[in-house]
């Protein structure tokens, strides 16, 4: 009786285009030149959800619209117009960041998408400096901005406070 090889041509193509394209997720660049292409997609991801077109944006990075969504497709979405084209619209970022919140009650745990956590990190290194120099004027790009339905405490006094009753830890931001 002859035994059947799983080694037929039929499989073999299945398993080399199965590991190249798990060989494509998360693989570092091998040189300065594909890190600058990654560079590029990125921040024409970053100009389409500021709202330009994919095509405006690659235009203006200097970037070719295949290695753009090599490396930054599966943060597109791909959507027919009415006209029957085709137009990539960004999908939304659904990664929350879980990190603590001061309050004037201590601090409080919340989950903050990347804004929120991008300012909650820059309140920290102002107020970090404010404790350290006493200069006010760091604090006041914080005046009036909230984050998860808490507002920022900018007033100095009360930071002052805060710092003197050890209440502050002003280097744990992340749970």
């Amino acid at each position: 009786m002859k035994r059947k090889s799983h080694y037929t041509r039929r499989n073999v193509g299945k398993q080399s285009r199965r590991i190249g394209r798990a060989s494509k997720k998360r693989v570092a660049p091998r040189t300065a030149r594909q890190a600058q292409a990654r560079n590029r997609a990125r921040r024409v991801l970053a100009r389409v959800r500021r709202g330009e077109s994919l095509t405006a944006a690659v235009r203006a990075e200097h970037i070719g619209l295949r290695t753009t969504l090599k490396h930054v497709g599966k943060y597109l979405r791909r959507r027919r117009t009415k006209g029957g084209r085709a137009k990539y619209v960004p999908i939304k970022s659904r990664h929350r960041i879980p990190m603590w919140l001061l309050t004037t009650t201590g601090y409080v745990p919340v989950s903050v998408g990347p804004r929120s956590a991008s300012l909650l990190g820059k309140y920290s290194a102002a107020v970090k400096k404010f404790l350290l120099t006493g200069d006010v004027s760091v604090l006041a790009p914080f005046v009036g901005k909230r984050v998860a339905g808490h507002e920022l405490i900018t007033v100095p006094q009360v930071l002052s406070a805060l710092a003197d009753a050890g209440a502050l830890r002003l280097d744990d931001l992340y749970r």
